[in-house]
């Protein structure tokens, strides 16, 4: 006989769901309190999800104003794109920082000697790309790059090198 929640002779779950249900409350509940804090302490850490598939996952906390490095998760706020008008925020990997060199072969990319891939010739929307040429990333700026080969990122001139003022804090993926 499997194990069951009784209550007033009623059978409400067996073993099984009991735990789905106490993971599923958990979630909820933790997830409840973080939106509680992000409103009340929104200066922070915010609460965010991304449809793009340009990195894996799409829930994230992001906390404001945190020190971040070279392969942190960053949350920005890019340049004026036909795909960001300067007011949503992008999730992307900093890949590079002040003084790192950008060496382009080909269609590939490299940054600070990490292979960032192939840069496409177009967008998802049919949109033609610019590749980025090879140089040094200037004092202030960074290279963000997104985990998928389809990314729009700083490997195209349409985004571009983002300045450390856009950056609004570092993330850390939920799912």
């Amino acid at each position: 006989m499997k194990a069951m929640i009784m209550f007033n002779n009623r059978t409400l779950f067996n073993k099984e769901s009991w735990r789905i249900f106490k993971i599923c409350m958990t979630a909820f509940v933790v997830m409840a309190v973080a939106i509680e804090a992000s409103l009340s302490i929104g200066q922070v850490f915010f609460l965010g999800w991304k449809l793009s598939p340009s990195i894996p996952g799409h829930f994230f906390i992001v906390i404001r104003h945190a020190a971040w490095r070279r392969g942190d998760l960053v949350a920005f706020i890019p340049s004026k794109t036909r795909y960001g008008e300067g007011t949503s925020w992008w999730m992307k990997y900093v890949m590079g920082v002040s003084g790192d060199d950008v060496v382009v072969q080909g269609n590939r990319i490299w940054v600070h000697g990490y292979d960032c891939g192939v840069m496409q010739d177009k967008a998802y929307d049919g949109q033609k790309l610019t590749w980025q040429k090879s140089h040094r990333i200037p004092p202030g700026f960074v290279f963000v790059w997104g985990t998928n080969p389809r990314s729009f990122d700083s490997r195209y001139q349409q985004v571009g090198l983002i300045h450390e003022t856009s950056i609004l804090g570092r993330g850390i993926l939920v799912f």
